[in-house]
């Protein structure tokens, strides 16, 4: 929404939190996603998405699938 984004480059924040809950799957744990980002409209018709995300699978577990997945994401979007 445009009221979100700032007079810079009309940045707009984001967090986002996710859990997911495999229960149909006896081998694959619940798992958790966080991430945080910024969205940067330099022009009009151009946007750019930079997140950081955190994946957590089965944290509390000793299943074999477990662990943690940090990633840096960018999106670039444009319209014509």
């Amino acid at each position: 929404h445009p009221r979100f984004r700032t007079p810079w480059l009309g940045i707009m924040p984001f967090a986002t939190f996710e859990h997911y809950n495999f229960a149909s799957q006896p081998f694959v744990p619940s798992a958790n996603a966080e991430s945080i980002g910024l969205n940067v409209r330099p022009e009009a018709t151009i946007v750019v998405k930079l997140q950081y995300h955190v994946s957590q699978i089965g944290p509390d577990t000793d299943q074999p699938l477990r662990g943690v997945l940090k990633r840096v994401l960018m999106q670039l979007a444009v319209a014509f």
